[in-house]
């Protein structure tokens, strides 16, 4: 009698521990799918003119001395243009304004209020529509860069995240299989406990990239161990003729089983 007692209780106990499981990953696809119906664009007017022109004054006090009054110094990458918005695109408007917050380098902090109204200038200066609305640091995050037409692919050469079935490929290499499209990210190194969750997540795809320099990025790693595990892969991504390629800068274990 006690045996059954002891085995019914930690059923129950693998129950639990399955429906808490469950109840983590429900969380995780409704928080994903909340954040796409209510995320703007920077199409959507998502700043005012008279924040562009706070900006504007702003970046000709501190910013002009090294990128010009017109953003293209020489010496400097462009801060207006194509050039420019490549490095941006088909990610989240906080990934520029924490590249704002960070300038200028060496010098006295600006506050909040000034680095949001020159992320409304660097807005209208790359030819994007003022709304109605003052920008403010809690909406930021959920505003994506995007072409006019919608969200694209993410462009060549981005740093990348992806989920996919880990696997060997021809000649001594490696390859990432049943891919997802490809996400932009800025950080090349290991993923938060946030990320890894949303990797988790996310389904497995159809795409098949081959990965570059798998053995370099890490002395301790050991690339046969993941062989047909899921994994989350980051890296540089190359399209390049008919194949897609990602330098890698970090693989990270998901699940055993690819099939999950």
């Amino acid at each position: 009698m006690r045996r059954e007692v002891r085995l019914q209780r930690g059923s129950l106990a693998r129950l639990c521990a399955s429906l808490r499981g469950a109840v983590a990953l429900l969380a995780v696809l409704h928080m994903g799918q909340l954040a796409a119906q209510t995320r703007k664009s920077v199409w959507d007017g998502v700043f005012t003119a008279e924040q562009a022109v706070r900006g504007k004054t702003s970046f000709a006090a501190n910013c002009a001395v090294c990128h010009g009054a017109d953003l293209a110094a020489l010496n400097r990458p462009p801060l207006k243009g194509e050039q420019f918005l490549n490095h941006w695109m088909e990610g989240s408007l906080d990934a520029l304004f924490g590249h704002v917050k960070a300038m200028p380098p060496g010098r006295a902090n600006l506050g909040d209020a000034a680095y949001v109204d020159l992320l409304a200038f660097l807005l209208e200066a790359n030819l994007f529509p003022a709304g109605a609305r003052e920008l403010d640091p809690e909406t930021i995050p959920s505003i994506q860069v995007q072409g006019k037409n919608g969200p694209a692919p993410v462009p060549n050469f981005a740093l990348v995240d992806v989920v996919g079935c880990f696997a060997p490929g021809p000649r001594d290499s490696w390859t990432l299989t049943n891919g997802s499209e490809p996400a932009r990210t800025r950080s090349p190194m290991q993923p938060t406990e946030a990320e890894i969750a949303g990797a988790k997540a996310k389904p497995l795809g159809s795409q098949t990239f081959q990965l570059l320099d798998v053995e370099f990025f890490s002395s301790a790693f050991h690339p046969e161990a993941l062989a047909g595990h899921k994994v989350n892969a980051k890296g540089f991504l190359i399209r390049a003729g008919a194949g897609v390629r990602i330098n890698v800068t970090w693989v990270e274990m998901l699940a055993a089983n690819c099939g999950h």
